[in-house]
């Protein structure tokens, strides 16, 4: 006898006091590609529908490295005034595990909770926003050096009367 199966060998059912009409209405347990285990009914033992899947030991679990995308995201903006390197580095870390982490839960989203979807998509987006300042922040460092702009300073002693004004 399985769970949903709860009568006698006579037909008798404790639960309701009704003669179940067939025995063999109910099919054995099936098993999809990820191993999961699933009950199909053939018929409607308690007001359920006909050919429903119901799960038997299907556990959810977060997204792989959805939390890790979402703190190098937040770390590319957050680094992305160091010059802009660290906060490229990190942006793209995050949207490559991004990439497989999201062919993950698409391979399979009931194995997935939602939360751990939804940290995915904003570590994403938080890593498209910290790649895209520090590429503003490089472009314009590489801009410095490579013309020997010098930052609305005409000299470098201008600078340094600024800096020595600071100190006193």
């Amino acid at each position: 006898m399985n769970d949903y199966n709860k009568s006698d060998e006579k037909g008798f059912n404790p639960e309701n006091g009704n003669q179940a009409e067939n025995q063999s209405s109910y099919s054995s347990g099936q098993s999809d590609a990820g191993g999961y285990q699933y009950e199909t009914t053939t018929s409607a033992p308690h007001g359920e529908k006909f050919g429903e899947q119901k799960s038997t030991n299907l556990i959810q679990t977060p997204v792989p490295n959805a939390n890790a995308v979402l703190v190098l995201g937040i770390i590319s903006i957050v680094t992305c005034c160091c010059y802009g390197v660290p906060g490229t580095i990190c942006g793209v870390i995050a949207l490559i595990l991004y990439g497989g982490a999201n062919k993950a839960y698409w391979s399979n989203p009931e194995q997935y909770t939602q939360v751990s979807y939804k940290n995915l998509n904003a570590g994403k987006i938080t890593a498209i926003i910290g790649l895209s300042l520090s590429a503003l922040v490089l472009i314009w460092f590489i801009l410095v050096l490579a013309f020997n702009l010098d930052a609305g300073f005409e000299n470098l002693e201008d600078l340094e009367e600024l800096i020595e004004e600071f100190n006193y």
